[in-house]
């Protein structure tokens, strides 16, 4: 039980029943009732608790005594260890103040000695140089290490880019001079080259020395040491400066001469191939970066600028192929630019671009003005050759149309079955005109030639709208029909003005010169206000004229659809036509002319809707709807309207109109002829979708009613809707055309 009780898992209920359980199964105790064997038992667990309990207390009152002694015996190791911390960082605080008072110190006898040697060594430069100079002047051999610089003519007339490996070999053992010795030689001739700056006998030594740096950087050029050629363009930008330049030449002809091969593929890929690969190589030997310039500009004169020369002059076309060329050859230098990180970048690109293209850019613009004019005229010529016409040089408006008419039968028929337009034509001109904008942008700044841009975009009004569409229009013109017809007219002018608006919404569209200045000139000019403010004002005073021709010819076909119309309705029309005699007239649904009169202007309006949208059409539409009205109502005023009888109901016959209704009973008489016959107007004169045309039928409908109406309706008409706001003198007037008036006695 003593094991169990100090147990992890002691659990209070387990050891009570486990004590009840021994109490039942006490074998000494059997003698004594149950309830006293487990008093006993209880009695016993309680105990043996208790004793244990007493037990855990010894036992923890021995370990927190323990722990007590424990942490006295660390707290004084604690505090003996941080005292010898301190005296630690104390002695190491002292060390340091200590230290840095021997490196003062130390500094301080360094710069010392430093001053010293300074001195020792200039005295030593100054004697040495004095030595030197005494050589010099008296004839004396000279000291190491210019007693290997005397003149030697083998060495100093030779051609360096002559000199090959096995020569190079050959004269490695004369030559004992290495970098570091031609370094300090060259050194010591630039500092007599102050002391004795006339002295012949030093400039032969400078010369050989030159000579010497020369042969061993091509020594080491060709046995690839970058390191040592790297050396000596240091010595040579230190001390003999007018070498330097001298060497980049060496080096970038080697290199443009190794790597000919890759130029010979394709210069364009081969140029940028060489510079990419060897402008960072010469970068690291010379520490420059004009050097690649140099390079690159080498590339461009020697090789790139006959090639594009070359491919240019056996181009057919020859702006398209420069442009081409420029482009790509812009594109090449600007990315090689770029990479190798050259200062000016793309600018750079674009003025070796230039310099390599000058003799074409000199006369380029000329040229895109020539070869425009002559693609325009030849374009013209071209198309017109291909329909058959022969253009009459010196057409205008102005041109008498007998004289039109006077020619030949043949002439006439082409003339008269063509438009003489050609929107594939004109979107042809457009698109040269752009490509051409596009080569000048690039080729032809407008700091250049800053009216560029206007002249070229003359030429094309020039064509497009002088001598194609404005031409068409004067030919167009001398056909159109008499003003007062004598025959119906063919009006073929609606033709050309559907050929010149579709000229003008493919140029509103995809290809048209609104779209065209917008997005192929304006960007061009858009920073000169001035020359914006004129490529404007030509382009609006071409249109305007084009656009006062057409206008002049939709007016004459106006006037003569009118007077047909009006002839028609009147002097061709049967003066009886409306006094009807036999009942059985009425069952027609319009009068004979009524049916002329309609085919005639629904051909004529179909012909206007294929010519024209938008505006134009609606201005058009109405103009031609107030003079129909004005025709037709002037045409009613002619006739008499015959009344036979009287006819019950609120729709008086199955083929009257549907706005023929009126309360009252009607009378059958020529006004229902009239009728129909306004409606047949109507319904073609609704399509114009005009207000103030509709309004103006709808009073012609209500003055159509007096002749109709029951003689005692007629007031009543009168006084209500748009009659009660006429003139009286109007309804007076329809009142005198019916047959009835005075027999009826009818007043107003």
């Amino acid at each position: 039980m003593h094991r169990s009780v100090q147990d992890a898992d002691f659990d209070v209920v387990d050891f009570v029943d486990t004590v009840a359980l021994s109490a039942r199964q006490d074998a000494l105790h059997q003698d004594l009732r149950p309830a006293d064997r487990l008093l006993l038992a209880f009695d016993n667990a309680i105990a043996e608790l208790w004793h244990v309990h007493e037990q855990v207390e010894e036992e923890v009152t021995r370990l927190e005594v323990s722990c007590r002694s424990q942490e006295e015996r660390h707290l004084d190791t604690l505090s003996s260890t941080t005292h010898l911390l301190s005296e630690a960082h104390e002695s190491l605080h002292n060390l340091g103040h200590g230290i840095n008072g021997v490196a003062l110190k130390i500094v301080h006898v360094g710069d010392q000695l430093e001053n010293l040697k300074g001195k020792r060594d200039r005295c030593l430069s100054a004697a040495r140089l004095i030595e030197y100079r005494m050589q010099l002047e008296n004839g004396l051999p000279l000291s190491a290490p210019l007693s290997k610089l005397e003149p030697r003519d083998d060495i100093a007339n030779a051609d360096p880019d002559e000199i090959g490996v096995d020569d190079a070999e050959e004269e490695e053992d004369e030559f004992s001079l290495d970098n570091d010795d031609l370094a300090h030689a060259a050194s010591i001739v630039q500092q007599l080259n102050y002391l004795c700056p006339t002295s012949k006998r030093l400039t032969g030594v400078r010369s050989y020395l030159e000579s010497l740096i020369k042969h061993r950087f091509q020594e080491l050029l060709i046995i690839e040491d970058d390191e040592g050629m790297h050396q000596l363009a240091s010595v040579c930008l230190q001390h003999v400066p007018e070498l330097y330049p001298k060497l980049m030449h060496i080096c970038i002809k080697a290199v443009v001469r190794t790597k000919a091969h890759l130029i010979q593929i394709d210069p364009f890929e081969g140029i940028a191939s060489i510079a990419r690969q060897e402008g960072l190589r010469l970068q690291k030997i010379f520490e420059s970066q004009p050097v690649t310039v140099a390079l690159v500009q080498k590339l461009c004169k020697e090789d790139l600028k006959p090639f594009v020369l070359a491919a240019v002059e056996g181009a057919p076309d020859r702006l398209a192929a420069v442009h081409r060329m420029y482009k790509r050859t812009q594109s090449v230098l600007q990315s090689i630019c770029e990479e190798l990180n050259v200062p000016g970048g793309p600018k750079l690109g674009l003025q070796l671009t230039r310099a390599v293209f000058q003799a074409e850019l000199d006369n380029h613009f000329a040229g895109e003005l020539d070869a425009m004019l002559s693609s325009y005229g030849s374009a013209l010529e071209g198309y017109y050759a291909g329909i058959g016409h022969e253009k009459v040089i010196g057409t205008s408006p102005r041109t008498p149309r007998k004289h039109a008419r006077s020619k030949s039968l043949e002439s006439s028929h082409i003339e008269l079955s063509m438009t003489l337009l050609s929107d594939d034509l004109a979107a042809e001109m457009l698109d040269e005109n752009r490509l051409a904008l596009i080569r000048c942008r690039d080729l032809s700044p407008l700091r250049d030639a800053p009216q560029w841009p206007l002249q070229l975009f003359s030429r094309l009004l020039t064509a497009l709208g002088q001598e194609h569409i404005k031409y068409a229009l004067s030919v167009a013109t001398k056909y159109l029909p008499p003003k007062k017809p004598k025959t119906e007219p063919k009006i073929q002018f609606f033709d050309v003005l559907r050929d010149v608006n579709k000229i003008f919404y493919l140029l509103q569209r995809s290809a048209h010169l609104q779209k065209h200045f917008q997005d192929a000139l304006v960007p061009i000019i858009r920073d000169d206000l001035e020359l914006y403010l004129a490529c404007l004002k030509h382009k609006n005073e071409v249109m305007e004229d084009l656009e006062q021709q057409l206008a002049s010819g939709v007016e004459v076909c106006l006037d003569a659809i009118i007077e047909w119309v009006k002839v028609s309705l009147t002097k061709e029309r049967n003066k009886l036509e409306f006094r009807v005699e036999d009942a059985e007239v009425l069952n027609a649904p319009c009068t004979q002319t009524c049916t002329y009169v309609a085919n005639f202007l629904r051909a004529q309006i179909q012909s206007i809707h294929q010519s024209l949208n938008g505006k134009n059409l609606t201005n058009v539409l109405h103009v031609l709807g107030v003079r129909l009205h004005k025709v037709i109502y002037e045409s009613i005023k002619q006739f008499q309207y015959t009344i036979l009888g009287k006819v019950g109901g609120l729709n008086t016959l199955p083929l009257e109109p549907a706005w023929l209704t009126y309360r009252g009973t009607v009378a059958r008489s020529g006004g229902m002829l009239l009728a129909r016959d306004l409606a047949v107007y109507e319904k073609i004169l609704h399509q114009f979708s005009d207000p103030y045309i509709n309004e103006l039928l709808e009073v012609l409908r209500e003055l159509c009613y007096l002749l109709i109406v029951k003689p005692e309706n007629i007031a009543q008409l009168c006084s209500e809707g748009k009659l009660a706001t006429l003139d009286q003198s109007v309804v007076t007037a329809f009142l005198h055309l019916r047959s009835d008036f005075k027999a009826a006695k009818i007043t107003y």
